[in-house]
């Protein structure tokens, strides 16, 4: 990092007022995260899924209704108000709990995947949009969020240098 950033803010609007492009990815991909839970995710030719006995009928439910989609919903409202406040200048959200949210929303989704592919036969597969947007959105959510801890990290160790200089100089 040169001498110039020194000082400038790398979380909010850069010198010529324009926000770093990892803050509004990370934003957009926790509002996909969020409302992809709430649309469908999987269905099963019983009702309610995973019954022996219940009505005969193919049920189309969202993530929420499974479960999992509740943990995603959650972890991308998260995300996506650690995105919108690393977008405000000298703002300094803690990215570390995005890269944490990220990870645990993929372990969620991993996790709704192993426990339909353990019960195969209750469930059908098909189109499900709201599962694979969800887990775009994750995949989106993780090298954005850890872009930006990067950048507080570089942010912190040239201030640490910036100080230190100013501490030879001075004795």
């Amino acid at each position: 990092m040169s001498a110039s950033h020194i000082g400038r803010p790398t979380e909010g609007p850069d010198a010529r007022g324009r926000l770093p492009l990892a803050a509004v990815v990370l934003t957009l991909a926790g509002f996909v995260m969020a409302a992809g839970s709430f649309a469908p995710w999987g269905s099963c030719p019983l009702y309610p899924c995973g019954a022996e006995f219940g009505s005969l009928v193919i049920v189309v439910q969202s993530g929420a209704e499974f479960g999992p989609g509740i943990a995603t919903a959650l972890l991308g409202a998260v995300i996506a108000i650690l995105g919108v406040e690393a977008t405000r200048p000298y703002r300094r959200p803690p990215m570390g709990v995005a890269v944490i949210a990220s990870v645990g929303a993929l372990g969620a989704i991993v996790l709704h995947l192993l426990i339909a592919y353990a019960s195969a036969d209750q469930y059908i597969s098909g189109q499900y949009f709201g599962l694979y947007a969800t887990a775009a959105a994750v995949v989106v959510a993780l090298p954005a969020s850890a872009r930006l801890r990067i950048l507080r990290l570089q942010q912190q160790a040239a201030g640490l240098a910036r100080r230190r200089n100013l501490k030879r100089r001075g004795s």
